[in-house]
């Protein structure tokens, strides 16, 4: 909504969107110039297309990962918490009743992910390119214009890099919780009674640890299975914009000279 204010009253930005669907044929130069009405219509049609693809799209796309990823880890944190009262009560005969229901939000979760990463894939493309091009941006300041363009640009860029890092922290958080999972198994008396006291239930606590190791994979969110989004992934982004932005002001050095 932001954006769209923005947009709506800040010349610059207009004058900027103008040019970019004009392609170069109105600028700052001769923004008084003046279209024929198919052309207008075409600007129109450019200009709107430009909008709902940078302005509109994006943020609709986000609102709804977003509310879909605390749907999902919603229903795991419902399982985790059963888990966990069975542990400390100690009702080892309800367990098949709870694998069974784990199973079905797991094949769920899985179902939702993999209809989705097309999506996810496009979303964080748009925002890991999105903040590379502002900061370069900000590093190099003869591109601006004005105090607005800046403004724009220091704005865009904190935008994209808070969605980004949220937006990663909680598609991490999915598997997080199933290993949370694991790990009351493992810790729970009545697991470790079985580990060390009774063979067979010994082995089936051994099969639930394998299966929910199976299941935190299946449940882990991925950008057409290319890459996971998981916590590392911001330390590599992070790497990639540091080497990236040092290899800009080198160039930016160099053209100086």
């Amino acid at each position: 909504m932001f954006n769209i204010i923005r947009v709506s009253t800040e010349p610059a930005i207009i004058l900027h969107l103008q040019t970019v669907c004009t392609f170069g044929i109105i600028n700052k130069d001769n923004i008084g110039t003046k279209l024929s009405k198919t052309g207008e219509i075409v600007l129109k049609v450019i200009g709107a297309d430009f909008n709902i693809a940078f302005f509109v799209f994006p943020p609709t796309v986000a609102v709804t990962l977003f509310l879909v990823l605390l749907q999902e880890l919603h229903l795991l944190k419902g399982n985790l918490k059963k888990l966990q009262k069975l542990i400390c009560d100690d009702k080892s005969n309800r367990f098949r009743s709870f694998w069974i229901d784990l199973s079905k939000t797991v094949s769920f979760v899985k179902t939702v992910n993999t209809s989705l990463s097309p999506l996810i894939f496009a979303l964080t493309a748009f925002w890991t390119a999105g903040i590379f091009y502002n900061v370069s941006k900000l590093l190099y300041r003869q591109a601006f214009s004005d105090i607005f363009s800046f403004i724009s640009s220091g704005y865009n860029a904190i935008n994209y890099t808070v969605h980004f890092l949220v937006f990663v922290m909680m598609s991490a958080e999915i598997p997080n919780t199933v290993s949370e999972m694991k790990r009351v198994v493992l810790q729970g008396s009545v697991s470790q009674d079985y580990l060390f006291f009774e063979e067979r239930k010994s082995a089936s606590i051994n099969l639930l640890v394998i299966k929910l190791e199976h299941f935190k994979e299946e449940v882990t969110v991925t950008g057409l299975g290319l890459f996971k989004l998981e916590k590392s992934v911001i330390l590599v982004c992070l790497g990639a914009a540091v080497s990236y932005e040092l290899l800009i002001v080198q160039l930016m050095e160099r053209n100086e000279k």
